[in-house]
């Protein structure tokens, strides 16, 4: 209706009338690709809120589990310091027992981190990560994610030491019914039908030989390099939390 009346304006050379015609279009496609923006503004608002939530869930959760993992890796660290001085003939006070459930957590148990990113993956894998508006925090995300790649690389170099130069010394070395007849703090594992003490063999002599240390220093270097990752993942972690509840805080309603 509006171009017939431009039209009809245009043949009684009504200038006047067309421009404000044209003048009434102009502003009614301006009002419209600027509702047009205030409307996908508006939703990529409810994305992005959307999104820092699940991320700061994420967060939170993968806060606890590091802890435990920490925690864990620790333990385990700790053991390897008493079963390297036992070794390394500091004290001969240690229990067969003992030294068993040493074994066990500082030598043969593997400890993993598998943190909760599946928001942050879905963001970087569909291309949406710049809905993010603040790019400090875009960059702690990619930040964390390189470190927490790092720690599983750190993770990774632990399990093939373990599968290529421990295993085949305890094999040598340890009676295997000592161990792996403990039950695991973790997930209860253990060999039901094994009796540790039946036909048992003294093997505290034989874990005295330079092959024995050097392996147990061996798995303690990497794990310290483990844990002052896992240190630095915690760090972020808890960077990242805080920027997600500043950018939260920001968002309009």
């Amino acid at each position: 209706m509006l171009l017939r009346s431009i039209t009809h304006h245009v043949k009684d050379q009504n200038w006047f009338a067309v421009l404000l015609d044209f003048f009434i279009v102009v502003v009614g496609v301006f009002v419209g690709i600027q509702v047009s923006n205030w409307n996908d503004a508006r939703t990529e608002r409810e994305q992005e809120r959307a999104f820092l939530g699940a991320l700061k869930s994420d967060v939170v959760q993968s806060s606890l589990d590091l802890a435990s993992y920490i925690e864990s890796v620790e333990s385990g660290h700790e053991s390897l310091r008493q079963l390297a001085e036992f070794v390394d003939g500091q004290h001969d006070d240690m229990s067969t027992n003992d030294i068993d459930a040493h074994i066990l957590y500082g030598l043969f148990w593997l400890h993993f981190y598998s943190p909760t990113d599946g928001t942050y993956n879905e963001l970087l894998n569909s291309g949406r990560l710049g809905l993010i508006g603040d790019p400090e925090l875009r960059a702690k995300l990619q930040e964390l994610a390189s470190e927490v790649k790092s720690l599983a690389n750190n993770t990774a170099g632990i399990e093939s030491m373990t599968y290529s130069t421990m295993d085949p010394i305890l094999l040598e070395k340890t009676d295997f019914r000592g161990f792996t007849s403990i039950p695991s703090a973790e997930t209860g594992y253990r060999i039901e039908w094994l009796d540790p003490k039946k036909d048992r063999r003294d093997y505290k002599l034989s874990l005295r030989a330079p092959k024995v240390l050097n392996v147990i220093l061996y798995r303690a270097r990497l794990d310290q390099g483990t844990i002052q990752s896992a240190m630095r993942v915690r760090t972020l972690l808890e960077q990242t939390g805080k920027l997600l509840d500043r950018r939260i805080a920001a968002l309009p309603n």
